[in-house]
């Protein structure tokens, strides 16, 4: 019987093999399992990292049948399409609003002349990113809302940061 370290091993050369052979790349075996576009390369360049019995399964999977094994990641890509599809009725172009809120946190960023970003401008950020919403979507009035909670957060970050906490 092999050790769970013989497993994992053989799962990541078994990995690599399909990455090497341009059957899939990692990201696209990440996309595929639901998982973080990043999750396998940390998998494979980690050797302290292994996966539970049931990723591993999953991963076998698609490697030898190309298909994803299970109906809710399937459902889970639908899903969210459906999401996109409706966030943007509210939301505006998502290429647009991104583009925006990128603009708004690059200034911010320049500003900074490479110090940190404290929690209070972080709360800014996703001010910046509701600023996005709202001229590049409809109305919707949760965006009013997340701005004054994000504000009133970052005011009580911003006041901990000054009084030295």
């Amino acid at each position: 019987m092999k050790s769970e370290m013989q497993d994992t091993d053989d799962l990541r050369c078994s990995i690599m093999s399909a990455v090497d052979s341009g059957q899939i790349s990692l990201r696209q075996l990440s996309l595929k399992l639901g998982k973080n576009p990043g999750y396998f390369h940390h998998f494979i360049n980690s050797e302290r990292k292994h996966l539970n019995e049931y990723d591993a399964w999953r991963v076998r999977q698609v490697l030898t049948t190309g298909e994803t094994p299970d109906i809710f990641v399937k459902d889970t890509v639908m899903d969210a399409e459906i999401i996109i599809d409706e966030r943007e009725k509210t939301h505006g172009d998502a290429d647009k609003t991104f583009r925006l809120a990128g603009s708004l946190t690059t200034e911010m960023l320049m500003a900074k002349d490479g110090r940190d970003i404290m929690p209070h401008e972080f709360a800014l950020i996703n001010i910046q990113h509701k600023i996005a919403r709202i001229v590049c979507g409809n109305f919707h009035p949760d965006h009013w809302d997340d701005i004054i909670g994000y504000a009133l957060l970052g005011k009580e970050q911003h006041k901990k940061a000054s009084e030295g906490e």
